[in-house]
C-alpha cells in the first residue's frame, strides 16, 4: 500500500499498473496532502517510449515537489504544474492529467482535469460522467482549470 494512504484513517487503496509496453509515459501517484488528506494525480504523457517515459519523470518529479511546498487546491496545483512544464520548453510534449484531493475529515474528493478522461462517480449502483475538462499540461500558458 502507498506510504500516504496509510495516514489516511478509514481509506482503503489499492493501485495496479500494468503498461502496454516496457516503457511510457503513463503514471500515478498517492501522495500525503496536509492532516488527514490524500493526493491522488493520474497522468498519460503524449507519445510513447523513451521521451515520454522522460516527460512524465519531470512532470512527477515537479508534482511531487509542488505537493511537498503546498497545499493549494487541485485546480491551483495544475495550473503551476502547466506554468513549470511550459517554463521546461519541450515542444511537441504534453499531459494529460487528473489531479484530486481526498479530505477524510469530509469524506470528500475534489478532482481538477487537464485533458484526461472525464471521471465517473459510482454511487449506489448508479455510474455518473463528471463533467470536469481542462486543457491539457504543457501546452498553453494561463490555462485555467475547473474543479
Amino acid at each position: 500500500m502507498p506510504s500516504g494512504a496509510k495516514e489516511i484513517p478509514g481509506l482503503d487503496v489499492a493501485t495496479a499498473y500494468v503498461p502496454a509496453r516496457e516503457l511510457g509515459g503513463d503514471f500515478y501517484d498517492l501522495l500525503p496532502y496536509g492532516v488527514g488528506r490524500l493526493a491522488v494525480r493520474n497522468g498519460d504523457v503524449s507519445g510513447k517510449g523513451t521521451a515520454a517515459a522522460l516527460y512524465g519523470s519531470l512532470a512527477i518529479g515537479i508534482l511531487r515537489e509542488l505537493v511537498h511546498d503546498n497545499e493549494i487546491s487541485p485546480s491551483e496545483m495544475l495550473g503551476q504544474l502547466n506554468s513549470r512544464l511550459l517554463a521546461a520548453r519541450l515542444d511537441a510534449r504534453f499531459i494529460a492529467m487528473q489531479f484530486g484531493v481526498y479530505d477524510a475529515a469530509l469524506r470528500e474528493l475534489t478532482i481538477a482535469n487537464a485533458g484526461g478522461t472525464l471521471p465517473w462517480l459510482v454511487h449506489n449502483g448508479e455510474v455518473t460522467e463528471v463533467n470536469v475538462g481542462g486543457m491539457p499540461l504543457g501546452l498553453l500558458p494561463e490555462a485555467e482549470y475547473d474543479e
